[in-house]
């Protein structure tokens, strides 16, 4: 292979653009000196939560200046069963279709996953050059470093956590999106990577250095001790022995007591607690040997849990008896880590710094409070945005006073009133019903006579299933239940009155009240003048009209007083003169303006003259007049001879002029 294939180029950056589900990790091309092909290999990760079993890459073709070279060469890779985090390509040989190339780039055009969804690549996207991880030992060129930041994190890390294009880059060497807080892999928490004190570090490294010389002095110390004793137990130095026997039983106990001391100061600066303790405590009155047992050692395991929980470090979860199994969404490994140094500090009754540190556990519990909190109410935002209504409006009660919690628990009911409301506006919803709930468990349900929600056309039902965004709903195409059952209208009504004037919630009851008047194109008629249209309309209509025959009787009582009219005697200038034209007046047309207040007869000329006259009545009356001032009286009546008179009075009621008009054929 390595004779046959030459390589001629490699990427130097991983390629990634943001959502995507794979990471293009490395690319070669290699030239094959037996056939002069062209050959591109490529290595991809799967960044998804999802099965992928197949993948299209887009690879441009580049000429020694880095020119394109046309055309673009398109791969799919089939039959595959990739998990997150494995790799694939690498065993692929691509041809290219140009011998000329000395460079390309690729992108990623389609991932079909395991159900059959895709992700296809926009046009728009944003191709990132990503710099490849670096090892520990290369980010921080010193090898005691590399090996502290294991000895803290674990003897897995490999490589420097960094953040770069959308994602992070855990040191196990798995890849997560930027959103996500834990390491989907080894679960390590990314905020505690990626902000690594390293002057906290090399301190760390320094002690640790410091006691492995302290160690290895004692290890040669004993080394020294056994060779002695092996030249003394050979008699080479028998009168020696004799002489060091003598002066030991002189050396005073104080130094032995110096040396365990020391000892046990040691093991405090390696963070050995449970051991340091034990050897101050053995210790006994010397010197502060009792405050460092129960006071100083203590205090010194509640700073480094409280610093670690400050880094939200999930590696000291060990110092405190806990494992990454026992966190969860709602208690995470700075809370116990928090608590926990609580608890020692307490204990510490105002030891040294004590009470500041108290403080310092307490505000970092309630600002992880708080950051849950956050998140659920982030969580809950989602939800109301993705329509799922009750699921929001549930959250946010959960979520009690925090932030303007109870306020969006009110927009959750608002936002799912309102859909309906829109529905309303643009269905006849005369016959349908509705039982609303706002339970995650129960879901709402709709019955719909089937007649009346196919006179509304197919869309309906989606429509109306639409506007329950992610609620349940249970629509049925049933009978109308009995009298007790709510309105579709009604119900959404109540909906809106449970907010209490929240938002415009006023101006859309009244909305659907105006929306629900299925009456008013009967009143609409009646004051355009159309009796006729509005008699067919009320004796057509079957649903519940208040007075309807009082109506139908003032209906039927006014049909004569809409007609068209030709004269039949009298003075043909009364009517024009009314209005204050001169032109005599053969033919007009008349139709009554009905109210519930007032009836107008309203009489229009037919000649090209533009006027009309109106006069007045109350309802259920057949005299129509009108009084301009108080020496003027006009009135209007139909004779039994079913003849129109007009007639002009004086104020002292003396009949001024007058004249008869006759029923148009």
């Amino acid at each position: 292979m390595a004779e046959r294939y030459t390589r001629i180029f490699s990427l130097d950056s991983l390629r990634y653009t943001e959502g995507a589900p794979l990471l293009i990790t490395a690319g070669s091309l290699l030239l094959d000196s037996y056939s002069g092909d062209l050959l591109c290999q490529l290595k991809l990760r799967s960044l998804s939560e999802q099965p992928v079993k197949a993948a299209t890459v887009s690879i441009c073709m580049l000429d020694i200046a880095g020119e394109p070279l046309p055309p673009e060469k398109r791969h799919q890779y089939l039959d595959l069963k990739l998990q997150r985090g494995e790799d694939f390509g690498r065993d692929t040989a691509i041809i290219l279709p140009r011998r000329d190339a000395r460079a390309f780039d690729v992108i990623l055009s389609e991932v079909i996953f395991a159900d059959n969804s895709r992700w296809l690549c926009r046009d728009d996207a944003e191709w990132r050059h990503i710099p490849p991880p670096r090892t520990l030992e290369d980010a921080y060129g010193d090898e005691q470093l590399a090996e502290q930041f294991r000895i803290r994190y674990g003897s897995d890390c490999r490589d420097m956590p960094y953040v770069g294009g959308g994602l992070w880059f855990c040191t196990c060497g798995a890849v997560n999106a930027e959103g996500e807080n834990s390491c989907w892999s080894c679960r390590r928490v990314g905020s505690a990577l990626l902000h690594v004190d390293e002057d906290s570090l090399r301190q760390e490294a320094a002690g640790r250095r410091k006691q492995e010389g302290v160690r290895r002095e004692q290890d040669k110390a004993e080394n020294k001790k056994q060779r002695r004793k092996l030249l003394l137990a050979a008699g080479i130095i028998l009168p020696l022995l004799i002489l060091a026997l003598g002066l030991l039983k002189t050396i005073p106990p104080y130094l032995q007591q110096k040396r365990a001391y020391e000892n046990a100061a040691a093991l405090l600066a390696m963070g050995r607690y449970e051991q340091a303790a034990q050897a101050f405590s053995e210790l006994g009155v010397y010197r502060d040997s009792v405050e460092q047992a129960e006071k100083n050692v203590p205090y010194q395991r509640a700073l480094v849990i409280l610093d670690r929980a400050e880094a939200d470090d999930p590696s000291a979860l060990g110092m405190i008896g806990h494992t990454r199994a026992d966190l969860s969404e709602d208690l995470t490994a700075a809370m116990l880590l928090y608590q926990a140094a609580l608890e020692d500090f307490q204990a510490l009754d105002g030891y040294k710094d004590s009470a500041a540190c108290i403080a310092r556990c307490e505000a970092g519990l309630e600002q992880q409070q708080q950051a849950l909190l956050q998140r659920d109410y982030e969580a809950a935002k989602q939800l109301l945005e993705q329509k799922e209504y009750s699921q929001a409006r549930q959250a946010f009660l959960e979520l009690g006073d925090y932030s303007d919690s109870a306020d969006m628990a009110d927009e959750a009911i608002y936002r799912k009133a309102y859909a309906l409301y829109q529905f309303i506006l643009n269905y006849d919803v005369r016959h349908f019903y509705a039982d609303l709930s706002f339970s995650p468990d129960r879901g709402s349900t709709f019955i719909l006579p089937k007649e009346a929600a196919l006179a509304q056309g197919s869309q309906c039902v989606t429509d109306l299933r639409d506007a329950c965004g992610g609620d349940l709903s249970d629509i049925q195409l049933a009978d109308a239940p009995d009298q007790n059952g709510s309105s579709l209208s009604e119900s959404v009504i109540s909906l809106f009155r449970q907010l209490n004037g929240y938002g415009d919630s006023q101006t859309c009851i009244d909305g659907i009240l105006d929306a629900t008047d299925y009456t008013k194109e009967f009143y609409v008629l009646c004051e355009t003048g159309d009796i006729f249209g509005a008699y067919d309309w009320l004796t057509a209509y079957d649903g519940d009209f208040a007075d309807r025959e009082q109506w139908l009787s003032l209906l039927e009582l006014y049909k004569p007083f809409c007609a068209g009219w030709k004269l039949h005697g009298g003075d043909t200038t009364a009517i024009p003169l009314t209005v204050g034209r001169s032109q005599p007046c053969g033919d007009f047309s008349t139709r009554v303006l009905l109210s519930k207040d007032r009836a107008i007869l309203r009489i229009s000329a037919n000649d090209g003259e533009d006027y009309f006259l109106d006069l007045y009545a109350e309802p259920g009356e057949t005299r129509f007049a009108d009084y301009p001032d108080d020496n003027t009286m006009y009135l209007l009546v139909i004779t039994n001879a079913g003849r129109l008179s007009y007639m002009k009075y004086d104020g002292s009621g003396t009949l001024r002029t007058s004249c008869e008009y006759k029923r148009a054929e």
